[in-house]
C-alpha cells in the first residue's frame, strides 16, 4: 500500500474560546497528514506546531491527549483542536487526503460516471448506489458486473449494455482483484 505525506499550514481563526476571563489568541497550527485509501482508517494527522507540555490535542469529538499524533483516520475533513493550559482552545479543519487510485480503478470509475449519471449520483441515487463514491464502487463491484457486464436481471445502463471495449476495461479491473489500488 502506498502512503503519502502532505504538509499543511493552517492559520487558525475558526475558533478561539475565552476561558476563565483569559483573552485567547488564535494559534497557528501546522500538521503533517498521511493519505489513506477510501473506505479505510489508515490515515493520520500529526500536529507539528505548537507542541509541548502546555498543550493538549484532540481530533473531532475525541478526548484530549498529550500526544500530537492521531491515527486510524478515514480520508476526509477532521477538526483538530488544541487546548492551552490556560483553557484557551484553537481549532482548524484538516483534510486527510485520499490516496491516488490505481489506473484500472480510475478507468472504471470514469466509465461509471460517464454512463451511469444522473441516475447513480447525488443525494438520493437510484438503488442507493452513488458511483461518485469510491466506496460504493468497491463495495458493490459484483452488482456492477451483474448489471453492466452480464445484464442480469436487466442491463445497465437501461438503454443497453456498454460497448465491448468498456466492458473489457471493467472486467480487467474485476479480474485484477477489484481493488482501489488496481
Amino acid at each position: 500500500m502506498l502512503r503519502y505525506c502532505l504538509i499543511l499550514l493552517l492559520v487558525v481563526f475558526i475558533q478561539c474560546k475565552k476561558q476563565n476571563n483569559v483573552v485567547c489568541t488564535p494559534l497557528v497550527i501546522t500538521v503533517n497528514t498521511v493519505a489513506a485509501p477510501p473506505c479505510t482508517t489508515s490515515g493520520s494527522i500529526t500536529i507539528t506546531s505548537p507542541t509541548g507540555g502546555a498543550y493538549r490535542y484532540k481530533v473531532n469529538s475525541g478526548p484530549y491527549q498529550s500526544s500530537t499524533s492521531f491515527s486510524s483516520l478515514r480520508p476526509g475533513t477532521h477538526t483538530v483542536t488544541i487546548k492551552e493550559e490556560n483553557g484557551c482552545e484553537s481549532s482548524a479543519m484538516v483534510t486527510v487526503p485520499e490516496t491516488t487510485s490505481g489506473p484500472l480503478f480510475a478507468v472504471v470509475k470514469n466509465i461509471l460516471l460517464t454512463n451511469c449519471t444522473p441516475c447513480h449520483v447525488g443525494h438520493s441515487p437510484m438503488a442507493g448506489l452513488d458511483w461518485k463514491s469510491s466506496c460504493d464502487i468497491l463495495q458493490f463491484w459484483d452488482r456492477i458486473k451483474a448489471r453492466a457486464i452480464d445484464g442480469n436481471p436487466s442491463p445497465m445502463p437501461q438503454a443497453g449494455l456498454l460497448p465491448l471495449s468498456e466492458i473489457n476495461k471493467i472486467m480487467d479491473w474485476i479480474n485484477a482483484g477489484h481493488r482501489y489500488s488496481d
